[in-house]
């Protein structure tokens, strides 16, 4: 049986587990792994805006329950690059946009896709960035590992969307150290959080 404890606070973007705050894996990956000037500039904030709201698009057409008609003109072209993949490469969608947690390791985090395209579970990352960041190997093998601590779904490959106006692109993330990456990372955010860094 598998445990439970995982509760996330929305407008915080916290996660905790059995009543005890545990970092997320994007605070990991935005601490340890991606330069300070990136997520500090207003450029990056507007830029995680759009994907969030691009991601919000994708989700909830996955579950057929997309208004077309509130979509903001710009995020049309995006949510056309996701159509595409899903027609071109078709699959059974067994989470989408799943809390998941590491009891293990203790973070949690919000992973976009697992999907079954015939041949297993395979867990799926949606970007919107201008270029595939070395970090989305470190971030889906902790999604991954999550994935597989928390709802039993071990996942055969990790594959990264990027999403753009011409349509998409697609990385299968394959480096066997990516976990380790980022238990290295978290170990480091834990480390700065006890000694107040």
């Amino acid at each position: 049986m598998l445990r439970t404890g995982l509760t996330f606070d929305p407008v915080e973007h916290k996660y905790f587990l059995d009543g005890l705050p545990i970092p997320g894996v994007t605070g990991v990956i935005e601490q340890q792994l991606c330069p300070v000037y990136e997520k500090d500039s207003d450029i990056m904030k507007r830029a995680a805006a759009f994907g969030t709201a691009v991601h919000s698009a994708c989700e909830f057409y996955d579950k057929r329950t997309l208004d077309h008609a509130s979509l903001a003109p710009a995020i049309i072209p995006y949510l056309n690059g996701w159509i595409k993949f899903r027609a071109e490469r078709p699959g059974e969608i067994i989470c989408n946009e799943s809390l998941v947690c590491s009891y293990k390791y203790r973070y949690g985090g919000k992973l976009d896709r697992i999907i079954d395209f015939g041949k297993g579970p395979e867990l799926v990352d949606l970007k919107t960035s201008t270029a595939f960041s070395s970090a989305v190997g470190p971030q889906t093998a902790a999604y991954a590992q999550a994935a597989e601590e928390h709802l039993g779904i071990k996942c055969k490959r990790r594959l990264c969307i990027k999403l753009h106006e011409n349509g998409y692109g697609l990385g299968l993330l394959t480096d066997r150290n990516d976990l380790s990456i980022f238990i290295s990372a978290l170990s480091c955010k834990n480390w700065r959080g006890k000694h107040g860094k």
